[in-house]
């Protein structure tokens, strides 16, 4: 399987995919924005345009053929394409809140270089006040541009964090933010593997338990997590959409 192959596979993946984002991202991205910075209000169709624009752009085609063709293999290729041509994924695709499943991390950084173009700039919210012993990361940080969220993890012991986010946790979106987050407090501490299971007080919050190398999670973390899948952080499927910061 040769890469001009696979190359092929993934921008004809995308060329088939853009026909459908097309016709709903412009309109969901700038919906997004709005909610998140109403100031730009008077903007919104520039936001539309630039969005628009973006999606055909030979840039965008290039940046985002190489990542499929990194993260697909060519027979997964041939299945998307199939996927994405069967008619009722574009009535799924048009319901769907999940902006990022196709597009991610490809998009993010033309969004932000084009956006920096109007007059208003976004201002990041303002973080809540902090506890001593929690660390808070802000969804755009790392790679979500849509949510708007705090995300917080609230230390319990040096290898149990408890979490909990400013918003309501509705779609993947947030499921992809916290792992990014989580994978930050990982490699920083020299962990490897992490486990998530859900708090039982409040199912808005969760329980993170992390693993160093060797280390075995029925020894190092307690009787909640024996039944919860551990996660290496460097599973690609969880980190390609990731922003390193």
């Amino acid at each position: 399987m040769s890469y001009a192959s696979t190359i092929a596979l993934a921008r004809e993946f995308h060329l088939s995919l853009i026909k459908i984002e097309d016709e709903v991202l412009p309109n969901q991205v700038a919906a997004a924005t709005l909610m998140l910075h109403p100031e730009l209000r008077e903007k919104e169709s520039e936001l539309r345009r630039i969005t628009h624009e973006i999606l055909l752009s030979k840039e965008f085609e290039n940046v985002r053929a190489e990542y499929f063709s990194k993260v697909f293999s060519q027979q997964e290729l041939r299945s998307q394409i199939a996927l994405v041509r069967n008619p009722a994924f574009k009535l799924y695709y048009k319901k769907s809140t999940e902006m990022l499943q196709f597009s991610g991390a490809a998009l993010l950084p033309f969004l932000r270089e084009s956006f920096a173009q109007l007059d208003e700039q976004p201002v990041k919210q303002t973080a809540p006040n902090k506890k001593s012993n929690r660390l808070t990361f802000y969804s755009e940080d790392l790679g979500n541009f849509f949510i708007g969220a705090w995300l917080f993890f609230d230390q319990e012991s040096e290898r149990l964090y408890r979490t909990s986010f400013s918003n309501k946790i509705q779609g993947s979106a947030y499921s992809h933010f916290l792992f990014c987050a989580a994978q930050k407090i990982a490699i920083s501490n020299g962990f490897d593997r992490l486990s998530i299971i859900e708090d039982e007080k409040n199912k808005q919050h969760g329980i993170i338990g992390f693993l160093k190398p060797g280390e075995d999670v029925k020894v190092t973390l307690d009787a909640r997590f024996l039944d919860s899948d551990l996660i290496n952080i460097t599973n690609t499927e969880m980190t390609s959409l990731c922003i390193k910061k």
